[in-house]
Formats: C-alpha cells, sequence, structure tokens
C-alpha cells in the first residue's frame, strides 16, 4: 500500500512540473508597446522660430528643441524658447517637456503631434504653459528636416495674464537628426 502511495505521489508531482515546463516553453512575451529591438537616435530644432501673439500685438519667439528619438517615431525631451521683440512687449519666456509623434517618418513630407508642457515667466509673473502642436516635415536629407507647424499655447497661473499671454502659435524649424 505504501508503494503504491509513493509511485502515485511521484507521479502527481511529475505531472505538475511538466505542465509547468510545457506552459514555459510555450508562453509569449507579454505585449509591448514598443515591439522589437528599440533604436534609439537624436533630433535637435536650432534655431526654432515661433511666431504669434502676445497682448494682442506681434511676438516672436526663438528657441530650441531636442531630444532623443525612439523607432524613429517618438521623441522626449526638452524645449525653450524666448521672445525676441522685448521692445515692444514685456520679457518673457517658457520651456519645458517635449513629447512628439510622427507619422510616417520615413515619407519625404509626413506629419507630427505632440507638445510642450512646463513654465514660463514674464517680467513680473511665473506662469505654466501647455502649447500642442501639429508639424507637417520635409525629409531634406536623411539628417537634415524642415519642419512647419500650427498649435496653440495655453497659459495657466498668471490671473487676468493667461488670456494676454496665450494665444495661436506658427513654427518653423530647422532639424538635425543625428
Amino acid at each position: 500500500m505504501k508503494g503504491i502511495r509513493r509511485i502515485l505521489f511521484l507521479a502527481a508531482v511529475l505531472v505538475m512540473c511538466s505542465s509547468s515546463l510545457v506552459q514555459a516553453a510555450t508562453q509569449q512575451d507579454p505585449k509591448t508597446l514598443v515591439d522589437g529591438k528599440v533604436s534609439k537616435g537624436g533630433l535637435v530644432a536650432f534655431p526654432e522660430v515661433k511666431f504669434s501673439t502676445v497682448d494682442g500685438r506681434f511676438a516672436n519667439f526663438v528657441g530650441l528643441r531636442g531630444g532623443i528619438v525612439l523607432n524613429d517615431k517618438f521623441l522626449i525631451g526638452a524645449g525653450g524658447y524666448g521672445l525676441t521683440n522685448v521692445s515692444t512687449l514685456p520679457a518673457m519666456g517658457y520651456g519645458g517637456l517635449v513629447l512628439e509623434y510622427s507619422i510616417q517618418p520615413q515619407s519625404m513630407m509626413h506629419f507630427s503631434v505632440g507638445g510642450l508642457v512646463g513654465a514660463g515667466g514674464v517680467t513680473w509673473e511665473s506662469f505654466f504653459v501647455a502649447e500642442p502642436e501639429a508639424r507637417l516635415r520635409i525629409n531634406v536629407t536623411n539628417w537634415f528636416r524642415l519642419g512647419f507647424g500650427g498649435g496653440y499655447r495655453f497659459i495657466g497661473g498668471a490671473g487676468w495674464l493667461n488670456s494676454v499671454l496665450g494665444g495661436p502659435v506658427a513654427t518653423l524649424s530647422v532639424e538635425f537628426r543625428f
């Protein structure tokens, strides 16, 4: 009787172990946001010129944007811009985190969507800024692009200045990939 119990016990252990081994062998890798090997590169857009309005008057911002590009589609980086026509407007600048997604980046002309989220300041006040944007890019070479974009600069935390400092934005950028 003890021999039969031992045989049944060993058989049960073998069945459990073998089913675990079979399950482990047939188990697939978990689904991920990015499939396969992730390629990395960089992008620097300088100069990046933004045409907008501040307090109902023409405003020209110049700055740069850059970061790491994953799989030729996702840009994670930072950007910063300063108002250049300060003789007619108060000194103003802003910057922050930049996220961007390119649609069919291998095409000669392609689109991207993204934006900047960060903070800024005007002569007497600091503020929160969010600037979503859509962009048309032209691949001039495999390392040089021109970008034309449009979006809106939303300002928060500056009281009555929110509507004065916010406004539509048109962007022209010279971009270098490495």
